[in-house]
């Protein structure tokens, strides 16, 4: 089953293409980090909306890991419209191949974690695959800042 492609109103998840995989392999991250009382399977992702969690991609229309999938197929202008129209407060790419085509930079320039504020954007966090073929770039670290941070903005009045 396809991961939902919205973003309401809290977090939004992205990644170069949503895999079946790398779903398995967030929803535990996502438990230990503390943003799930649980973790779901990948039949259970539309549910993680009513956490005010979504998941959606920048390639829409390719499979594969980020190497194999071309340029032509990252539509981040794509992803644009659907963050002005769910409007999330945070976005989270776990790829640094997706975050390039939103930064319209190289992946040697973007840098894992909180990036510089943009007006009028969401907070953007670029975290580490948790894909296996990302095993030695892993680090929980950046999760739990983004965790940290979330959890901050839920208690602020």
């Amino acid at each position: 089953m396809p991961c939902p492609t919205r973003c309401k109103r809290g977090s939004c998840w992205c990644s170069s293409v949503q895999r079946q995989g790398v779903a398995r392999q967030r929803s535990p991250t996502l438990h230990e980090t503390g943003l799930t009382p649980r973790r779901f399977g990948p039949h259970e992702f539309p549910h993680l909306l009513e956490l005010g969690i979504g998941f959606t991609d920048v390639a829409k229309r390719a499979s594969g890991m980020d190497h194999e999938i071309p340029a032509s197929a990252f539509e981040p202008m794509g992803l644009r419209a659907r963050l002005r129209t769910h409007r999330p407060r945070f976005v989270a790419f776990t790829s640094k191949r997706a975050a390039s085509f939103w930064f319209s930079r190289p992946t040697k320039h973007i840098t894992i974690g909180l990036q510089a504020p943009v007006e009028g954007e969401p907070s953007i966090f670029v975290l580490p695959s948790p894909s296996g073929a990302a095993t030695r770039y892993w680090s929980i670290a950046p999760w739990h800042e983004l965790a940290d941070l979330i959890r901050k903005t839920r208690q602020a009045p």
